[in-house]
This record gives structure tokens, sequence and C-alpha cells, in this order.
């Protein structure tokens, strides 16, 4: 692991994974949900770094207020502590000789995916040098209206510490068995938001809707067809405006929100290894 201060100071844990000593050929920055933290995905790094040939090695740590990081549980001040540690990682890569062709792909699923398209958007004209691309899954651009927010309206409190409940159970986002049980019993997953840390990502949810025409990296959308947190119809119309001719799609019309602890996880490996082969760049 390592630890790397942002541009605030904040000080995050960042752990890394590979599958081999030699120079890395390829670098992954993986994000996380809204509703979990970056230790539900080590299976799933292993997966991929086992089916990569070449050296990788992923880069992963906990947003802000989640898991065991920085800031108040479940609560945000603004949008910048999610895409400050992003850009600090990044810059750490950026000052390693393995990463000298730019050979880092982003990855996210849900809030973790809206991280780094807004990251991509605000720094679109220096990015096509520093990263190959960007995979995203079940991008959060807009909360589905069958997702229930409950709060207690009786409370005259501040938004930052009114809590909003996610209010949605384990098996209604994920359809493999083993993994939901996994998921009941982790007691770092979280199931509340606070008013403020809502407002904030719903406000930069909109602009990022508004801005694809901004962001031509290459990329790989994977899409739930049954997902009861985010509106996946918002996800295919952003996607038909990126201003990218190598931008490619993927629907996964039967399986529910949670793609990476799904039954289908197995096609969902083989199509971002043979994408993540093309954008390994030799040194």
């Amino acid at each position: 692991s390592l630890v790397l201060k942002d541009s605030r100071s904040s000080e995050y844990n960042i752990r890394r994974f590979a599958n081999s000593n030699d120079p890395i050929l390829l670098n992954i920055i993986f994000l996380h949900d809204i509703y979990d933290h970056h230790g539900r995905y080590v299976g799933f790094f292993e997966q991929i770094l086992n089916n990569l040939p070449f050296a990788t090695m992923i880069h992963t740590f906990d947003l802000h207020g989640q898991g065991l990081s920085v800031g108040h549980r479940g609560d945000l001040e603004d949008f910048g502590n999610y895409t400050e540690p992003l850009n600090a990682i990044l810059s750490s890569i950026d000052s390693t000789k393995e990463n000298s062709s730019g050979n880092t792909v982003l990855m996210g699923i849900g809030l973790g995916a809206l991280i780094i398209l807004r990251f991509l958007e605000m720094n679109d004209t220096n990015m096509t040098s520093r990263i190959s691309g960007f995979i995203v899954m079940n991008p959060l651009l807009r909360f589905h209206e069958k997702l229930k927010l409950e709060s207690d309206p009786g409370l005259l409190l501040p938004i930052s510490t009114i809590r909003l409940t996610l209010n949605f159970t384990s098996e209604e986002v994920i359809d493999n068995v083993a993994n939901i049980r996994e998921y009941d019993g982790d007691l770092l997953n979280l199931k509340f938001m606070t008013k403020r840390k809502y407002e904030i990502i719903k406000e930069t949810a909109s602009k990022v809707r508004h801005a694809s025409y901004f962001i031509n990296n290459p990329s790989l959308f994977l899409i739930s067809g049954d997902d009861l947190i985010y509106d996946q119809n918002v996800s295919k119309l952003f996607f038909k405006g990126l201003n990218s001719s190598d931008a490619r799609v993927v629907n996964f019309d039967s399986t529910k929100h949670d793609l990476v602890n799904s039954k289908r996880v197995a096609k969902l490996i083989s199509l971002m290894t043979k994408w993540l082969t093309v954008r390994r760049k030799d040194i």
C-alpha cells in the first residue's frame, strides 16, 4: 500500500495489486460505488490480473466518507473530495517511468464511474496523453426514480447532518447468492448518505450529462438492464453523445446493478481483458 496526499492535504491509503514484478505495462485506477468500499472488489481485481498476460497493476482506495477513508461517514463537502485523490494517484503514476506512454486506464462502477466522467470532463485538454482509456459500469448519471431515499422531514438540521437512507435490499442489486450473503455481513458497506452529499452528487451528475461531447478518450460502457439504483437509460443517451470514434457500449440486459459481483462476471472479465489488452502500451 501507499499513502498519498491530495492537493487539500487529505491522506488516502492507496492499495495496489499486481500480477508481476516486471516493469508495469498497464496501470488501472479503480473507483468503487456509493454504498460500499474497495475491499468488496479484491476478488474481481484478482480475476482481471490472472487473465492479463502482461505486467499490470491496479490502484484503488476508499472514497471520501466511505469504508476506512477520511471524512465524516456518508457525508461530502464538495465533489473535489472525489476528484482530487484520483488526480493525486494519476500524478503519482505519471511521475514513474512505467507511465511514460500514458498506459493508464480509469475504471469505476456507479458513483466511481461518475467521478471518472467528471474528472475527464474537467481535464479534457490534457487527458489524451495521461490515460489510454476508461471503463465505466452503470454510471451514476441520474438516480433511478424507484430508489427510495428516506429521511425524517421533521428534523430542522443542517443538510450536512440530515441522513437519507439508501432503502434497497442486497437482493435488489446483486443476483449472486454468495455475494448477497457477503454484502449483508460487511459492516463497512454504507446504507445512508447526508442530504448534502445527495445534492452535490445530483448537481454534478446533471453537469456531466450535458458535457459528453468534451470526453474523447477510448471507452467501454457496461450497462445493466435491471438497475434499481441509477437510471441507465440516461447512460445510454450519454454514450451516444461521446466525442470519440473508439467507444463501445455493452448491455447486460438481465443483470442487476452490481455487475462485478453478478453471475455473469466471467463474461464481464472476458470483455474487459480483451479491451485492456488493446490499451496496453509497451515502454
